[in-house]
């Protein structure tokens, strides 16, 4: 897949997801996509739909209100995007207010599908992991 149509790839991908047609972002994804946050929303990986669904409905129960903006996409290597993204919401009950950047880490397959998904604190790491993942693979 060319670069371009990897960022495009994230691109629609997230703007589904954004929208919460989780049967059109979860089209993006592959069946078995790996999904994980570790060291920033959830402790854990998640695996298949299911998982990206789960993580989600973590992810919802936590905030009362959430969004995101793009703010930069780039393809990385031959299979991989990094994004840096522009994270904000208000904690359900606590009411904290949180603003920052995050950076995202798609590892697009054969079939021209998301199979992994990392999100990380900033876009460094997630460049890091990108490079990593491309020499690994």
């Amino acid at each position: 897949m060319r670069p371009e149509e990897r960022v495009e790839l994230f691109r629609k991908g997230m703007e589904a997801w954004v929208s919460g047609d989780m049967e059109r972002a979860l089209s993006f994804y592959a069946a078995e996509v790996e999904t994980r946050a570790p060291e920033w929303m959830n402790v854990g990986d998640f695996r298949g739909h299911e998982g990206f669904l789960e993580m989600n409905r973590i992810w919802d129960e936590a905030w009362e209100e959430w969004g995101y903006e793009i703010k930069d996409v780039r393809a990385v290597g031959a299979r991989h995007i990094v994004a840096r993204v522009m994270v904000g919401g208000r904690g359900r009950g606590s009411g904290i207010e949180v603003n920052q950047e995050a950076g995202w880490v798609i590892e697009v397959d054969d079939d021209g599908l998301a199979s992994y998904l990392e999100i990380t604190r900033t876009e460094e790491r997630a460049l890091e992991i990108a490079h990593g993942r491309e020499v690994s693979n």
